[in-house]
């Protein structure tokens, strides 16, 4: 069952790796900064480390993805509307039939953004305006992307307590870590997928302009 959506299905566990854990990282504080000439790279507003961490060359991690996973609801209150047929990378939406019809203009889309060597005009639409505003999150995993896609279909619907099912926003930047606080060791362990998948967020202060990075893992203890 594949495409089983997972909060709302009866899943035999799977088994886990003795000790493993969840950890959520805040690295460096920063301000935004304005986006200058230069080589795309290195004018993202984001610590250096994390660049080289998503984005090292292909010699470096050769079996490492990084894919972005947006709300084009949150994009669009921004921006002004979301196009995926405009996408110049792979993207998907993870609603399929009539709910990827009805509702795309809200639905989260997965992009694979790993670096060829070439930028494209979503990498730099992208890392220049909605990497500062929350409008997604960022995955890097050894993890294809159908596999990709296919795994967090699985987590876009939840039960109620009124008993009805709706769709989960786990994309959102903003909800994803206290979800994450409040899974069980298995559901963690689903979530993830792999031991290499890493989990990437921006919150922003709309107070001083200050943007923090947060990272989610797996590690063992």
């Amino acid at each position: 069952m594949p495409d089983e959506d997972y909060w709302i299905a009866s899943l035999t566990p799977s088994a886990r790796a003795a000790g493993r854990h969840l950890a959520i990282v805040e690295h460096s504080e920063y301000a935004e900064i304005g986006i200058s000439k230069g080589a795309l790279w290195d004018r993202i507003p984001m610590p250096p480390a994390l660049q080289a961490q998503l984005f090292a060359p292909a010699s470096d991690a050769e079996q490492m993805r990084t894919y972005l996973l947006m709300d084009a609801g949150l994009h669009s209150e921004l921006w002004g509307g979301f196009d995926p047929g405009e996408v110049d990378l792979p993207c998907r939406c993870l609603f399929k039939g009539h709910a990827a019809e009805n509702l795309k203009t809200v639905a989260p889309y997965l992009v694979d953004l790993t670096a060829t060597g070439e930028t494209t005009r979503f990498h730099k639409e992208f890392f220049s305006r909605d990497w500062l505003y929350e409008t997604g999150i960022l995955i890097q995993s050894d993890i294809g992307m159908d596999r990709m896609w296919k795994h967090f279909r699985r987590f876009t619907k939840v039960n109620t307590p009124e008993g009805t099912v709706a769709y989960f926003r786990f994309w959102d930047p903003r909800l994803l870590p206290y979800f994450l606080r409040a899974c069980s060791p298995s559901d963690l362990d689903r979530f993830f997928s792999t031991p290499n998948t890493r989990i990437w967020m921006t919150t922003r202060s709309r107070l001083t302009g200050m943007v923090k990075v947060k990272s989610a893992s797996l590690v063992s203890l």
